[in-house]
């Protein structure tokens, strides 16, 4: 399984897509509890992923949105 790992001190969750959505707004969303997320990016062995995600700490902030684009090896 190919993962990557999205991180942020002090997060209460963190959502992302591998979509290029942006995940304050998608239903693909995925949401991590905690400071941390491994994302499966399987599906795209050979191509590539756009990654975007935001980290979120109840009552105090949302993070801006950070986005890369991870090529993945078969």
């Amino acid at each position: 399984t190919k993962k990557e790992t999205i991180a942020s001190s002090g997060a209460d969750f963190i959502l992302d897509t591998t979509d290029g959505t942006d995940p304050r707004y998608s239903s693909s969303a995925v949401k991590a509890v905690g400071g941390s997320a491994a994302v499966d990016l399987s599906g795209f062995a050979g191509g590539s992923a756009v990654l975007k995600a935001v980290a979120i700490k109840d009552g105090a902030f949302t993070s801006d949105l950070a986005a890369a684009t991870q090529d993945v090896a078969v």
